[in-house]
């Protein structure tokens, strides 16, 4: 395992033990945003264990990517309406998730490519960050840069940017050359150093806003 791996599993201890230490952690999108920190620790945790071991672990990622689709885009959602839920958007909007789920659940069984599953839910995510932070920019009375909102969806879409090339060329390269695909992978342990750096930023802000609320 490369240095950037090693750093990027310790790393996401410091936004997550932020979101623990948080009055009101489990409240809005601040309690998706920790479930989804919660859900890559774990499947960094096993697949660390599960690589030391030498037992195969595909099946864990296909697991967590099925996990983190729904968690991230119910988080997504709740950033894109704000305060301002209406019940028959929030019924579209998880049938429109939940209708997804059941694709993505059937490739699994279909045993189809994980990479392409990856993949395609990444892609999902980076349309929906873009609408999300659209809004926000439009909408926003505050200045965005202090919005724990807005670094979150620029948190998704940052790694979801990175991913997409890095491990759609990456994982082609390692058949011809396994040197240049290790950097081009290198371009995922990035995107999520920097998420996580993101992540406490945006919690950290949310929580100024939280003590402010609450005077």
């Amino acid at each position: 395992m490369s240095f950037l791996s090693e750093f990027k599993n310790l790393l996401i201890l410091v936004p997550l033990i932020y979101w623990l230490r948080m009055p009101g952690k489990c409240a809005g999108w601040i309690g998706y945003l920790g479930v989804y920190l919660l859900l890559g620790f774990g499947v960094e945790l096993i697949g660390w264990i599960t690589r030391k071991m030498g037992i195969d672990n595909h099946t864990v990622y296909q697991i967590y990517t099925a996990a983190a689709f729904v968690v991230v885009h119910v988080l997504l959602f709740l950033l894109h309406m704000g305060k301002n839920i209406n019940v028959k958007e929030s019924k579209l909007a998880l049938s429109a998730i939940g209708l997804v789920l059941c694709f993505m659940l059937c490739v699994l069984v279909l045993k189809i490519n994980t990479l392409h599953l990856i993949l395609f839910s990444t892609f999902t995510f980076a349309i929906h960050c873009l609408i999300v932070l659209f809004k926000l920019s439009s909408n926003s009375d505050a200045p965005l840069l202090r919005s724990g909102e807005f670094w979150t969806g620029m948190g998704i879409l940052f790694l979801s940017t990175c991913d997409i090339p890095a491990l759609g060329l990456g994982v082609h390269l390692a058949k011809t050359d396994k040197l240049l695909a290790s950097k081009v992978l290198s371009i995922h342990d990035i995107g999520f150093i920097v998420q996580l750096i993101v992540f406490t930023v945006s919690l950290h802000f949310a929580n100024i806003k939280n003590e402010l609320v609450r005077g």
